[in-house]
């Protein structure tokens, strides 16, 4: 019975016992590791604001906290008013309405209302996309601290384009709008052309060159060429001399020792218009009759009309009187044609007085 009690070891001899020696082994070669703890990111942050002098940690501080104020946090920076000019009232209120939400709106967080932060040419392009009465957006301006000035130019009916007898609007910018936009006893410019085909509503009649002269000569006749607005601008088409059909039906064969002939006609090209006439009413003031003037299409008609005005200015009494057509295609040279010679009616060109063109003095 007393055979399984455990017996204590000596403790002269314990020391001499392998386990013993294991398990002091173990201990000396014990590490304790270190508890984690979730502020030991904050305490080290901690321990290096320690090393930083207290006065240039405060100014961090309030230099952080302005900064996030000046950005974030509605102040005087804020855009509080928006005026926009250059439209009727109605297309001026819908702009402003636009404008304000676009720029409350923010952009990876940071506000776009905020002066230090607003994207002018991203808000003319989304203006001149989001509203069809507007054309472009001229100028997008910061007034400190929180105004917004805005000036656009709104796309308004200004021609009445006629093809054999049908009529369409066309606006400022060359684009086709609806005919209810424009009332039939509005001021509009009359374009005529003898071909062509109407485009879409939305889509762009004239364009490019053609576009130019066409504003040209509505916008600045009268003030370079000191006479009366016109009252139709023609677009001359582009002709060519192709061979008519054979004088034989085309489905016999000619008789011997008899070859088909051919004679030459006019053909217009369905291609953009090279030069426009221009008709330009009766002046009482200087006794000018009714007359047209024959212009190229191009940027520089504002240029032409100059010279217009120049050659004008050199002729006498008498020849104004007469005045039939001024052709100014050419720049070099202009040519006047007088009422009663053969060039009115084409008869003989050389007959037209080909009258050098004033440069203007620098």
């Amino acid at each position: 019975m007393f055979g399984n009690k455990k017996q204590k070891l000596d403790p002269r001899v314990k020391y001499e016992q392998p386990q013993f020696k294991k398990q002091l082994q173990n201990a000396r070669a014990y590490k304790r590791v270190p508890a984690s703890s979730g502020n030991s990111v904050f305490l080290r942050i901690l321990k290096i604001a320690r090393r930083v002098p207290w006065k240039l940690a405060l100014g961090v501080v309030i230099a952080t906290v302005l900064a996030v104020y000046i950005c974030f946090v509605p102040n005087f920076l804020f855009i509080t008013t928006i005026t926009v000019q250059g439209g009727t009232d109605k297309v001026v209120a819908d702009v402003e309405q636009q404008a304000t939400r676009f720029l409350h709106t923010s952009h990876f967080g940071i506000p776009r209302r905020n002066m230090l932060f607003v994207p002018s040419q991203e808000l003319a392009t989304f203006l001149a996309a989001a509203n069809t009465h507007v054309w472009r957006v001229d100028e997008v301006k910061k007034q400190w601290p929180n105004k917004l000035s805005i000036r656009i130019t709104s796309r308004v009916p200004v021609y009445k384009f006629n093809i054999s007898g049908q009529e369409i609007v066309v606006a400022n910018d060359g684009s086709v709008l609806p005919k209810e936009e424009a009332p039939y006893n509005s001021q509009l410019l009359l374009v005529s052309a003898q071909t062509g085909s109407f485009a879409e509503v939305g889509g762009k009649q004239f364009s490019g060159e053609l576009l130019a002269t066409l504003s040209s000569v509505k916008n600045n006749f009268t003030a370079l060429v000191n006479l009366p607005s016109p009252t139709k601008i023609e677009l001359v088409p582009v002709m060519v001399a192709a061979p008519s059909a054979s004088i034989l039906p085309t489905n016999s064969l000619p008789p011997q020792g008899i070859t088909p002939t051919h004679r030459l006609e006019q053909v217009a090209l369905n291609v953009p218009p090279e030069e426009v006439r221009v008709f330009v009413p009766p002046y009482a003031n200087s006794n000018t009759p009714a007359f047209t003037v024959l212009l190229p299409v191009s940027e520089d008609t504002n240029e032409v009309l100059i010279k217009l005005h120049a050659l004008l200015a050199s002729q006498t009494a008498e020849r104004m009187k007469n005045l039939e057509y001024v052709d100014m295609r050419f720049s070099s040279r202009a040519f006047i044609c007088l009422k009663g010679t053969p060039c009115v009616n084409g008869e003989n060109t050389v007959q037209v007085s080909a009258v050098p063109t004033p440069t203007k003095k620098p």
